[in-house]
């Protein structure tokens, strides 16, 4: 055992040795410093007298080593001994330390996995909401459009419909054209409603759009009926107004019969502006309310099933992948934090850099802008 080698007297009367030698040579160093020309003195001194102080600080400095020289031989049978015997503590450490990671690894595995697994299922139900999201937009886009389009049809019926019983010029012509709105029916006008929208349908981008239009076929085929009834409605106000309408023709006169035609325009425009206002309002209105109603039916949203392990810590961290990474933390590191610490702090900080910078400098490698000093020794 390294621990027998140790003779604890010699020990301690080397160590004393150590000490009384660092007392003599501060009192020996004090005593030539306050013989020393001072700094301002040496500007004027005369050579001979200065190279006779320089020999005799040499003669000391070298008293000096050689005595500490022989100091450091005789605890060095003492130190290598410790410096030994903390080896083998240190060994034996860094053994059980390496034994601890070889377990600690899988921890840190087994919950890298679960962070992946967390984010896995994060992913997944953000995923699920984008898309429960895109097919509500969907669902309210193909709603509003149909029941625009269906509304803009039924609109322009009811509208050349209209205008063609004004613009009838003879009772004949006007009995005929009634005659025809009476045989009108909701069969034909749905047909003709229909006819119109094929040009004017949707077509699906995704396979879930395509179940979407399947799944509001007959929301928007409920549209029509309300639509053919606000036709008839007005087919058969035009046909009571038949009689009157006859009277009328009798004696207006073209220019009445113009003033006619633009005060009809101008009606029609206006009553068809009102009524695409409310169907909006009521559209708007119907697709909050379902909404809401989906909201209050909507099932608990499910909670991630993988729960990280406890005190599971994840902290972001920066991977160099280049010099250029590198170059980056230094330039963030010299903005954000340099400026904070003084000047020997940074210069104890960054020595290895101040060392390569003065041994280029040896080289003649400069760095512009910096001042340039000499060190004599």
């Amino acid at each position: 055992m390294e621990l027998t080698k140790i003779n604890a007297e010699s020990l301690q009367l080397t160590l004393s040795k150590q000490q009384n030698f660092e007392t003599e040579v501060k009192q020996k160093v004090a005593e030539l410093i306050t013989r020393l020309p001072r700094a301002e003195q040496i500007i004027s001194l005369p050579v001979t007298i200065g190279d006779g102080v320089e020999e005799q600080v040499q003669k000391a400095v070298r008293q000096i080593k050689t005595a500490l020289d022989n100091n450091t031989e005789q605890r060095m049978q003492f130190t290598r001994l410790f410096d030994s015997i903390k080896s083998q503590f240190t060994t034996s450490e860094k053994e059980v330390k390496n034994n601890i990671s070889k377990l600690e690894q899988f921890i840190s595995d087994w919950r890298a996995e679960k962070v992946r697994r967390v984010r896995a299922e994060e992913e997944k139900k953000r995923k699920e909401y984008e898309l429960k999201m895109a097919r509500n937009a969907f669902k309210d886009k193909v709603i509003s459009h149909y029941s625009h389009i269906i509304f803009q049809i039924g609109s322009t019926i009811s509208k050349h419909n209209e205008e063609s019983f004004y613009a009838q010029n003879t009772e004949e012509d006007l009995k005929n054209f009634v005659d025809k709105l009476k045989a009108d029916n909701k069969e034909g006008y749905t047909n003709a409603i229909l006819k119109s929208l094929k040009p004017n349908n949707i077509k699906p981008e995704t396979d879930w759009q395509a179940e979407i239009l399947t799944e509001l076929t007959p929301t928007i085929q409920a549209l029509l009926p309300a639509e053919v009834e606000k036709i008839l409605e007005r087919d058969t106000e035009l046909i009571s107004r038949f009689q009157n309408r006859v009277a009328q023709l009798k004696i207006l006169s073209k220019e009445d019969k113009e003033a006619e035609e633009k005060a009809l325009q101008e009606r029609l425009l206006r009553e068809h502006k009102e009524e695409e206002e409310l169907r909006i309002k009521e559209l708007e209105e119907a697709t909050r309310k379902a909404r809401i109603e989906e909201l209050a039916n909507q099932e608990e949203e499910v909670q991630v099933a993988t729960e990280l392990s406890k005190g599971t810590r994840i902290n972001p961290l920066y991977k160099i992948n280049s010099h250029s990474d590198i170059t980056k933390i230094i330039a963030f590191y010299v903005e954000e934090e340099m400026h904070n610490i003084d000047l020997e702090t940074i210069k104890k900080r960054l020595s290895f850099m101040l060392t390569f910078a003065n041994r280029e400098l040896k080289k003649g490698n400069e760095i512009d802008g910096i001042e340039i000093i000499e060190e004599i020794k």
